[in-house]
């Protein structure tokens, strides 16, 4: 259940580091006179703002996929241990034992 609650916030904190990175950049636009013309004027922008929080904010939001993905292999391993506990063998012949 720790992995669940940990992925579902590491998810949310990447992906909102994401958007406000973006975000910020977006704001200082406006401030930006020069620019290249192959990155653009939100390009420039965000060379301002800085990659650090883009990095950190992909890495948290893989982590935490990471982390639901194994819970969610886990609970259905679980599951399937389950199933074959209920489910009687049956021989090559058919017959239940």
């Amino acid at each position: 259940m720790k992995r669940l609650v940990i992925g579902c916030t590491c998810c949310a904190l990447g992906v909102i580091l994401y958007a406000v990175n973006w975000l910020g950049a977006a704001v200082n636009v406006a401030q930006v006179t020069e620019w290249d013309t192959t990155k653009g004027r939100l390009g420039a922008a965000y060379s301002i703002v800085g990659r650090g929080p883009l990095v950190f904010g992909v890495l948290l939001f893989v982590v935490g996929a990471v982390l639901l993905a194994h819970y969610f292999i886990s609970l259905l391993s679980a599951w399937a241990k389950a199933q074959d506990a209920v489910q009687p063998e049956r021989s090559t012949d058919g017959s239940v034992r």
